[in-house]
């Protein structure tokens, strides 16, 4: 018997906290010469998702889901690649690991993004 999960508490939770973001997709180039990587910045689009900064927890012991990351973003609507960035109030973010898909049993949630600020 399978038990019914409804993954719109967590859309209505991102709904609450969501911000507006700017996303730059990004594909690589691989040279012929040499084989160094180039990163191609495509058109940046505004995405809305709950954005959460490291720096803003107050309690040292709440911050394992960063991990080593700056930032976390949760979203449930978007396709975002690894290398990319998101802007937010002017600092630049880059996604350096694909996004985690969350899931209770076999119904999708939404995913996480791990943000590492780019300089």
């Amino acid at each position: 018997m399978g038990i019914n999960f409804s993954n719109q508490i967590y859309k209505t939770m991102i709904d609450n906290f969501k911000k507006s973001l700017s996303y730059t997709g990004v594909t690589t180039q691989i040279s012929n010469s040499g084989g160094k990587e180039k990163l191609i910045e495509a058109t940046a689009i505004n995405i809305d998702g709950a954005f959460f900064m490291k720096e803003n927890v107050k309690d040292p012991t709440k911050t394992g889901v960063f991990q080593s990351a700056d930032a976390i973003l949760l979203y449930y609507d978007y396709t975002l690649t690894i290398n990319s960035y998101i802007t937010y109030n002017g600092v630049k973010y880059q996604i350096r690991e694909l996004p985690t898909k969350r899931f209770l049993g076999t119904t999708s949630f939404y995913f996480m993004a791990r943000l590492y600020k780019y300089e």
